[in-house]
């Protein structure tokens, strides 16, 4: 959950292994009641959406072995997705 402009929260679940969040009010309440995080779920109960549900997929995830290159550049600084894409 993160709070955002206007008084607004924007509230991001994910699942994994073929898990996928649902998409409608029901469904989404009943996954974060399955979460280990009660305020989740207790925030949810009283928000009121102000958009439809969005979904985001990475089809796999990605780490990038710098460590084991033979010859990394000087002065060279690896950040973000460069060194591992995560789903999300």
């Amino acid at each position: 959950m993160e709070r955002v402009e206007d008084n607004r929260w924007i509230v991001t679940l994910w699942g994994y292994f073929g898990e996928n969040t649902p998409s409608e009010d029901a469904g989404f309440q009943a996954f974060a009641e399955a979460l280990d995080a009660p305020d989740i779920s207790a925030f949810l109960q009283n928000a009121t959406p102000v958009s439809d549900y969005s979904r985001y997929r990475i089809p796999q995830c990605h780490l990038h072995r710098l460590d084991a290159l033979k010859t990394f550049p000087d002065r060279l600084l690896v950040v973000g997705d460069a060194v591992c894409k995560l789903n999300p």
